[in-house]
């Protein structure tokens, strides 16, 4: 239902039924029967604990039920008790004190229907009577209970009327439904709502009584959005009605006009296209892959951490909901669904890449909400239209949509850089049609463990990816012998679309909030174990360490994480470190000495591209304070001024890279928060305005070395292209091709001396991005296959150069690990 039907509905003449207040007393000695029809039922409750209801403890409670149910109060009073919440068992003139609760109905039922008439509903006025006569306020709490996760479909139907969860249904939808559906029972709390509040606003008693009921009503019907979902679309319908939309009847009438083709010929390959791409969801379908994925899940992973959840359900009752996670995984499209599905939210429609339209996982996914892509449209402009029209369709109907703006799986662990595609097919169709504000979902997926990690490494090192068919399905019993750790969901901060249009210019929109989505993706970061270690021991020269030294960096590092922290979405472990490196161990490519002076960690060369993959997942936490302390592998002491000047430099190279978070004009500040995070923790010492390393026999100079380890490969890869140009003449014109070969010779040189492991570090690709970079910040400039330094370079090159000079040295040198390091002091 759109926002013109709600409102419609909040401002009707009211049609409540007018009905005696419900005796609790019956309850006090009747719940028992709970028990009884528990027998058969099987519900959960939205949200699963107290602390998110956020009820008032000093006040009493009073649940509002949709319509007199039996079955629905017997479901609340077992959620109320396993929650901890009062009970409804009491009287409305006996909630006088904390801790008592009773319930009342807005409605009654007849055999088919709901009863509606026009005189206010009793209990209901009764009770606002009481509050405003005793002046002590009531938290009125709304309940919504969801027989079935099934909206069932547009039209009428006597199956529908007596198996489906209708809003309006009656006693024999109730009496049917208890025994088709009652396995799959969802009991949703609202947030309270201090009746108190509303009589401040309105003396009137019984115009606040008509207010109050409209304001439930259409709570009630939003929470059946949000829950169940609008109604399922007939294929039929929904195909008529794209081809009959104003956008597509434009395009046939030029496509006929202009290159005479036939509009016959045209509907019927618009048709097919249609059906190619479109889901065809089905509850049923939905409710086996919620079943069956809960055992897999529970078989593969030891859990699935869901953080920042409770926030979806304010956001989908007013908004068009889109989801877009990074790709990690061929599980993400499953994990996600079941996450949501299980948080109480229909399943999006997710846009699923062609390849996986094979029999028989096509057409289940097909059916559990998933609609197909082609990887690339090849110009071809009717498919285009359809696509961008299905979109819409989904978008303007109130279908929640999910995809992955990333396009294909990442190998490396890194996000990927965005596609603008779908993107811009969700803006432009807002800007078209704005039936309802759109909100974008940034989230992050992770896993302690991938399943498709080994055929990742063949892929990197130049093997052909294995096409998905039905044959893979024979392998997926072995999968389930093993143990994949935990998977991690995290969902970032939204992206009101509205907003964000109204603050950017048009040309710049889809580009800048492609961007935005996948900084925000990276704000959502959630830190695993095997992560958290990845980084550790790929950072140490010899990717080998005694077993209390790593758990003594991993501890001061996860210290300065918690200081000063990345986001306040950015979940960082809580566990001890000694606890973590256990849960890490197995699940990852680490191997242990056991020696009775201490245990030593180490890792094997062939597994050092496995952990580089988690080890990217988290990366851009550690950038900026990576970048702070590799200074001081080549520097004993700097002043502050100097250190933010070079680090604000690199950070600029780095940025849309790693997509993070802060513009430079706010890096300067981030720069000295962590500066002085790290001299109150010992990694640093601060002398006036010169900021120093402390004693290199100390462990705090490990921690501060091994951290500027982090990213000090890629730090080190673009001061060598640096000095690179610095031999280059300003406004000299220097061929794109022997320049990228340049840098990627010594990208292999520095490798081999240094002995870096990640396939991404001479990655002609990386160069590729570099010089966009330098493009982008106003450094370069490419045209017909030169590039020309500009005399902006300057300020990068002349910030850069004594950091680049010093790397430079070091590689022309013998490549030793301990580097001479001297003192910067500008004049």
């Amino acid at each position: 239902m759109n926002n013109e039907a709600i409102t419609s509905l909040a401002t009707a003449p009211v049609q409540a039924e007018s009905f005696e207040e419900p005796s609790s007393h019956w309850m006090r000695f009747f719940w028992w029967l709970r028990r009884l029809i528990y027998l058969w039922v099987k519900s959960k409750a939205f949200p699963k604990n107290i602390e998110e209801l956020r009820l008032d403890p000093q006040q009493p409670v009073c649940y509002i039920l949709s319509s007199h149910s039996i079955t629905d109060l017997l479901v609340l009073d077992y959620h109320c008790q396993k929650m901890n919440l009062p009970e409804p068992r009491y009287d409305l003139h006996e909630l006088n004190r904390p801790g008592k609760g009773g319930y009342l109905y807005l409605t009654k039922m007849g055999l088919f229907q709901k009863k509606r008439s026009k005189t206010l509903p009793t209990s209901l006025y009764k009770l606002i009577e009481k509050v405003d006569r005793e002046k002590k306020d009531i938290q009125l709490v709304p309940v919504s209970v969801f027989w079935g996760r099934n909206a069932g479909k547009e039209e009428k139907s006597l199956l529908k009327l007596l198996f489906f969860d209708d809003e309006h249904g009656g006693w024999l939808q109730r009496f049917c439904l208890f025994f088709a559906q009652g396995r799959n029972v969802f009991c949703s709390f609202g947030k309270p709502i201090s009746i108190l509040d509303f009589i401040d606003q309105e003396r009137d008693l019984i115009a606040l009584t008509k207010k109050l009921r409209r304001v439930l009503r259409v709570h009630f019907h939003r929470q059946r959005e949000v829950t169940i979902g609008p109604y399922i679309y007939d294929r039929r319908r929904m195909i008529h009605s794209i081809l009959r939309s104003k956008s597509l009847r434009q395009f046939f009438d030029q496509e006929v006009e202009k290159k005479g083709k036939s509009r016959e010929k045209l509907e019927e390959q618009a048709r097919r296209y249609i059906d190619e791409i479109a889901a065809k969801q089905s509850p049923h379908v939905v409710r086996f892959f919620d079943i069956v994925l809960t055992w897999v899940f529970n078989k593969v992973y030891r859990g699935l951490e869901i953080r920042h959840g409770e926030d979806l359900r304010k956001y989908a009752e007013t908004h068009e909901i889109v989801y877009l996670p990074c790709h990690r995984s061929h599980m993400d499209y499953l994990l996600l669904g079941y996450a949501l599905y299980s948080l109480g939210f229909p399943p999006p429609h997710t846009a699923a890449g062609v390849n996986l339209n094979f029999w028989p996982v096509g057409s289940l996914l097909r059916m559990a909400g998933a609609f197909f892509i082609k990887r690339s449209f090849g110009g071809n402009r009717l498919y285009n239209a359809i696509f961008t029209e299905y979109v819409n369709f989904l978008l303007t109907n109130g279908y929640p949509v999910c995809f992955y703006i990333e396009g294909g799986r990442s190998r490396t662990g890194r996000l990927l850089q965005p596609k603008l595609g779908m993107i811009s097919m969700v803006v432009k169709s807002f800007q078209e049609n704005p039936v309802k504000p759109i909100l974008l979902i940034p989230t992050f997926i992770a896993y302690d463990k991938l399943m498709e990690a080994r055929s990742y490494f063949h892929e990197l090192k130049g093997k052909t990816k294995r096409a998905e068919s039905i044959w893979a399905l024979f392998r997926a019993p072995k999968i389930l012998a093993y143990e994949f750790g935990k998977a991690y969901i995290n969902f970032g901060e939204p992206i009101d679309l509205s907003l964000y249009l109204s603050q950017v210019s048009e040309n710049e929109a889809v580009l800048d909030l492609s961007r935005d989505i996948m900084r925000r993706i990276n704000q959502a970061i959630h830190v695993t174990p095997v992560s958290l270690f990845a980084v550790a021991l790929l950072a140490l020269p010899r990717r080998a360490i005694a077993e209390a030294e790593v758990v003594a960096l991993v501890k001061a590092w996860v210290a300065l994480l918690r200081a000063v922290p990345y986001d306040s979405r950015t979940i960082i472990p809580d566990a001890d470190a000694s606890e973590l490196l256990k849960l890490a161990e197995k699940l990852a490519h680490f191997n242990r000495f056991e020696h009775i002076t201490g245990d030593v960690i180490y890792v094997n060369e062939k597994d050092c591209a496995f952990l580089n993959y988690y080890r990217s997942n988290v990366l851009p936490i550690f950038i900026v304070p990576s970048l702070i302390a590799n200074l001081f592998s080549y520097y004993q002491a700097i002043d502050l001024d100097s250190l933010v000047k070079v680090v604000l430099e690199t950070y600029r190279l780095l940025k849309n890279d790693f997509f993070l978070k802060w513009q430079d004009d706010e890096v300067i500040k981030v720069i000295e928060r962590y500066v002085f995070g790290m001299a109150e923790l010992g990694l640093l010492v601060q002398e006036g305005e010169k900021i120093l390393a402390p004693s290199n026999t100390g462990e705090s100079f490990f921690y501060l070395r091994t951290l500027g380890r982090v990213v000090g490969n890629v730090i080190e890869r673009f001061c060598l292209y640096i000095e690179l140009l610095t031999v280059k003449e300003f406004s000299e014109k220097i061929a794109f091709d022997s320049f990228s070969k340049e840098c990627e010779a010594l990208a292999k040189k520095s490798s081999i001396l240094n002995g870096y492991h990640e396939f991404d570090y001479f990655d002609k690709n990386e160069c590729r991005h570099f010089i966009e970079t330098l493009s982008d910040l106003g450094y370069l400039k490419k045209q017909d296959g030169f590039l020309e330094i500009l005399e902006s370079a300057k300020t990068c090159i002349n910030n850069l150069l004594p950091l680049s000079n010093a790397i430079s040295r070091n590689l022309r040198g013998s490549g030793k690990e301990v580097y001479e390091r001297s003192e910067i002091i500008p004049k």
